[in-house]
């Protein structure tokens, strides 16, 4: 199911924003 890993990637990224 990569739909976790979408989230985990979405976080991530805005949390380096």
């Amino acid at each position: 199911m990569p739909h976790i890993r979408v989230w985990v990637l979405c976080r991530c990224r805005i949390r380096m924003s």
